[in-house]
């Protein structure tokens, strides 16, 4: 920004909860020096080192190429001297939000502050990992240390020394050597558990005196950087730009943030207004760290062979250009060969099965949709009775489960237990529908159509990572329009059941089915998601069988099961223990049903309007609870 005159006539405010005035951190990239970026930070770099070794084997030039360092203290210093040219406000403290309404405005303790524009380094959060995730840390911890005999070779730069042990991980000895006498060794951890001072102290202790001798610590150094086989999303607002690792700027598999950091900077600078993003990662890449994070996560002691394994074969120079993302395909899959190819293929039939899982549930769907109905002759509704059987099951394991834990939401009552007040309101709501029926079914039909479509739309949109409440609501129509047209005449049995007018026949009807499924269609191509699609061919093969069965596959697989997994994810807690907090209001649930719809005294289709109204009323209260849960959410 100082290079490009951005910062002239500009008021800035900078804010981190440290003063940055020790030296806490060490960059380090590689370069050569006809490369921009050690021309931009050449007078920062402290020492530079031309030549990498691995283990103790012989060491081996890098060139054109220089492993670079650079002093945190000094960057620091050298930000400051920027900072002093323009009118810069720094403040230390923790940022609390950030909301934007109509203008940007970031709170700091109980202050506000408005801005233009806002450019995010703050971590991120360590979101827990779906269950299929491979997610990993690579946790460090070094000493700064003065040798008091042996020598260092000063163009050195010992990049993996795995002569340490494992400890159910991938564990190596890094060290930058600053003089003859000093370096910075440090142990790096990739895997589950993070380093423990103590562990990392004594195993340091030991490597350095069985290979340098006596010598003296001058500082300590340690941190952790996530490796992620999930890239963080970028944030699509034009004036609230996420940068750092917040950005995804972090290599998932080495944990190298700093040229990416370097890149993205210089394409924001190069910008009009800050709006130009820099160009996507070849997917490639991406998926050969994945693979790596799959071996580590799961094979941790399979780390070890396959480094050492990667820079016998190939040299340091290729490998680098290879973490750089600039080698070519030829070479890269001669490398691949060339490593342990067993554990890479079997790797990537778990990142196979990792990237259809999402996608399993949606074919499940589709495929329910050919089991085989019964017919008018045996069935009001043609319900075959095993599908009675699997509808029945399905409600029991998760329909009603997953509304069974509305009491958590608070949106009731506070407290996330189930009382006399929690319950008295719950069943005033569910009353409260009761007496819409009593007054005029028509209408209360039309409520209940109109929350029902607000709730399913609102629970995919929130899967799906869509923002609109608008596009969630026309979503909840499309799906029901879609279910209703094509089934014609089973909703007219139902609707003459609830004793509301029937709906007649027009000539147009296959116009307008044609016209609901491409709107489903586009949303799902315009929104790119996939998931949406299978949802989307779900529903157009609904047809195939009848309307109580194709509504029971959407709302079991789909629909109450993306409720459960979202409140597991908010509650954090295991699915048995999800099951054992909803138990009391389950069986209540159970019993209400028996009570409100099992009268066998009644016709087939008395019952059938039972068992809406019944549905109306139960669902009333859990949409609200569920809207309420959203919200907090976010």
């Amino acid at each position: 920004m100082d290079k490009k005159n951005l910062l002239e006539g500009k008021k800035v405010l900078l804010i981190n909860p440290d003063d940055k005035k020790e030296n806490d951190k060490t960059f380090c990239f590689w370069a050569s020096e006809d490369d921009e970026i050690y021309r931009e930070y050449k007078r920062v770099i402290s020492t530079s080192w031309g030549n990498i070794r691995i283990n103790n084997e012989s060491a081996q030039s890098i060139f054109p190429l220089k492993y670079y360092h650079i002093d945190s203290i000094d960057l620091y210093n050298y930000s400051r001297e920027i900072i002093s040219k323009y009118e810069i406000k720094f403040l230390k403290g923790l940022v609390k939000s950030i909301r934007e309404k109509g203008f940007l405005s970031v709170q700091l303790d109980s202050q506000y502050y408005t801005t233009r524009y806002i450019f995010d380094s703050r971590p991120p959060e360590l979101k827990q990992q779906k269950k299929g995730d491979f997610y990993i840390s690579q946790s460090f911890y070094g000493f700064k240390i003065e040798l008091q005999e042996y020598v260092f070779e000063e163009n050195v730069y010992r990049m993996m020394d795995f002569r340490v042990s494992q400890s159910s991980a991938t564990q190596f000895v890094y060290i930058l050597p600053y003089n003859t006498k000093t370096a910075l060794v440090e142990l790096t951890r990739f895997g589950k558990s993070l380093l423990q001072i103590e562990e990392a102290e004594k195993i340091l202790n030991q490597f350095i005196k069985e290979n340098f001798g006596a010598y003296r610590i001058i500082e300590k150094e340690k941190g952790v950087i996530p490796m992620d086989s999930v890239l963080p999303k970028p944030t699509k607002k034009s004036n609230w730009i996420n940068i750092g690792t917040r950005a995804g700027n972090v290599k998932p598999s080495t944990g190298y943030a700093f040229k990416n950091m370097y890149t993205q900077s210089k394409f924001i600078c190069n910008s009009d207004s800050f709006k130009f993003n820099p160009p996507p990662r070849k997917k490639r890449f991406h998926f050969y760290d994945q693979l790596l994070l799959i071996i580590l996560t799961l094979w941790p002691q399979k780390g070890k062979p396959i480094f050492e394994q990667l820079f016998k074969t190939k040299s340091p120079f290729f490998v680098l250009t290879f973490l750089d993302e600039k080698s070519n395909i030829f070479d890269e899959f001669k490398m691949f060969f060339k490593l342990q190819i067993g554990i890479f293929l079997k790797a990537t039939l778990h990142w196979l099965q990792w990237k259809l899982k999402p996608y399993f549930i949606p074919f499940l769907m589709i495929l329910a949709t050919f089991l085989p109905s019964g017919n008018e002759s045996e069935s009001l509704l043609n319900i075959a009775y095993y599908q009675v059987l699997l509808m029945v099951i399905g409600m029991l394991i998760i329909g009603i489960p997953h509304g069974a834990l509305d009491h958590f939401t608070e949106a009731i009552d506070k407290g996330k237990k189930i009382t006399v007040k929690f319950i008295s309101r719950y069943l005033m709501l569910m009353a409260l529908v009761f007496l819409i029926w009593v007054w005029n079914p028509f209408i209360a039909l039309i409520v209940f159509l109109v929350y029902s479509a607000w709730h399913f739309g609102q629970t995919d949109v929130n899967q799906w990572g869509v923002k609109s409440k608008l596009i969630g609501f026309l979503w909840g129509c499309i799906l029901l329009g879609y279910l209703f047209i094509t089934h014609f005449d089973e909703l007219n049995i139902i609707l003459s059941a609830l004793e509301v007018p029937v709906l007649k026949s027009f000539q147009e009807m296959d116009i307008l089915k044609g016209l609901i499924i491409g709107l489903g269609v586009l949303f799902s191509a315009c929104f790119r998601k996939f998931q949406w699609f299978l949802v989307v061919c779900f529903l157009f093969f609904s047809q195939f069988t009848n309307l109580i069965f194709s509504f029971a596959i959407y709302f079991i697989l789909h629909h109450s099961r993306l409720g459960w997994l979202h409140l597991k994810n908010e509650l954090k807690v295991s699915h048995l223990r999800m099951y054992l907090r909803a138990l009391p209001f389950n069986l209540g649930a159970v019993l209400l049903f028996v009570l409100f719809f099992t009268n066998f005294e009644l016709s087939l289709k008395e019952n059938i309007a039972y068992f809406f109204i019944f549905l109306s009323c139960v669902s009333f209260p859990h949409v609200l609870c569920m809207d309420s849960f959203y919200k907090k959410s976010g």
